[in-house]
């Protein structure tokens, strides 16, 4: 039982839980930077040579004029100015006091023109260029690089531009991640259980979140109540599970309702039949039909062998070739002692080191080599064969 006393003690407790998670979280995304914004990195081999000819070598983009103004370029794909607004240089043969060196980009922002900013022999020393100031540094740049000019006593070679992002702001760390336990998602191929938390938040997970916040909420009524001399409540413990639970628990059933929704507006006002074209797993039941069509009319033994023999894709097409029986949970072809004449393989998908002999009719993986004999084939799903005369291994 909660007493007045340890209910005090546990609402402060869990309010400071909070406030060092909140913090945490914020000095985590500040050291570790946002997966929305990772850094870009653009290699020697992604620049090309407006003026001179180069060649391509380990250290990056060398050119073959020492000496001579080059000018070197990479394209972007609307890259936002303002949350990349310094770049780290990796050129070797940059540190010549008679050189000059230009960097040049362009922007959405103002087009028709390229922006240009010489580079001091300070940022060129440190490898860094602060553009965060600059008025020209707008928009979305579409293109990046630098012009050399002047005499090099090193090998002038390109090897990285990167553009480093600026870290998160605390409003948009708590931001993402209020957005992070409101975002629902569609049906997934796994456990309704399951959660999988989206790229673009980072890590921990709301149930990491949860697991954190009780955690912290118990130590700091542990040491509240080591400081006011007062025995702890278990019952205080326990209430902070299950708030983490709860809180895990609404989130859940919300998400299972966002899903319910959408599965009833795209298929409640379709007719059985026609549900089936739209359904998820249509090329599945397509090729199915297929592979059916060349398979006897008795129950058949077929082994699928598949990259992900317990997922999603290789349970729905054994579904869809019932009755024959179908052996799941294979990842290479089965023994001499497994496969006999008459018996199907079905490869689903892409699989690793398979492969198939079609003027010797043999089927073979690292491990096994089965005589067999391809007969159906659906485009994007896979293909079926029926294993011939006696096996080889």
């Amino acid at each position: 039982m909660i007493t007045g006393k340890h209910s005090v003690q546990a609402v402060l407790a869990g309010l400071g839980g909070l406030l060092v998670l909140l913090g945490g979280l914020v000095l985590y995304e500040q050291i570790t930077g946002s997966p929305r914004w990772p850094p870009i990195d653009l290699a020697g081999n992604e620049f090309r040579l407006m003026n001179r000819y180069a060649k391509t070598s380990e250290d990056g983009l060398e050119p073959r004029d020492p000496g001579q103004e080059h000018i070197v370029l990479a394209s972007l794909r609307g890259v936002p100015a303002e949350r990349y607004g310094r770049i780290g240089l990796d050129i070797s043969g940059l540190l010549d006091p008679e050189q000059s060196v230009t960097l040049i980009w362009s922007s959405t922002a103002l087009p028709g023109k390229d922006q240009t900013r010489p580079l001091s022999a300070a940022e060129r020393k440190a490898g860094l260029v602060d553009l965060r100031e600059d008025q020209a540094w707008v928009g979305g740049i579409q293109a990046l690089g630098l012009s050399i000019d002047g005499p090099s006593h090193e090998t002038l070679a390109v090897k990285r531009l990167t553009l480093r992002p600026e870290p998160p702001t605390w409003r948009e760390t708590l931001e993402s991640r209020f957005a992070q336990w409101r975002q629902l998602g569609p049906w997934q191929d796994s456990s309704i259980n399951l959660y999988r938390s989206s790229r673009e938040f980072a890590a921990p997970s709301p149930a990491a979140t949860a697991a954190i916040w009780v955690t912290l909420s118990g130590l700091l009524y542990l040491l509240i109540s080591r400081r006011f001399a007062m025995p702890a409540s278990a019952s205080a413990l326990a209430a902070f599970v299950l708030l983490g639970w709860l809180a895990l628990d609404v989130r859940w059933q919300l998400e299972l309702g966002a899903r319910l929704g959408a599965t009833y507006a795209r298929f409640a006002i379709l007719e059985p039949s026609e549900r089936l074209g739209v359904a998820p797993d249509k090329d599945l039941r397509d090729a199915a039909d297929g592979f059916r069509a060349q398979l006897p009319p008795e129950p058949a033994r077929i082994f699928l062998i598949s990259a992900d023999p317990q997922g999603y894709r290789a349970a729905r097409l054994g579904y869809h070739l019932i009755p024959h029986r179908v052996y799941r949970g294979m990842t290479e072809l089965p023994s001499s002692a497994q496969a006999r004449p008459g018996d199907f393989i079905l490869l689903l998908g892409p699989t690793q080191e398979m492969r198939y002999d079609r003027e010797r009719a043999m089927l073979s993986d690292p491990s096994h080599t089965l005589p067999a004999e391809l007969i159906a084939v659906a485009p994007g799903v896979g293909g079926l064969f029926r294993v011939q005369g006696e096996t080889a291994s």
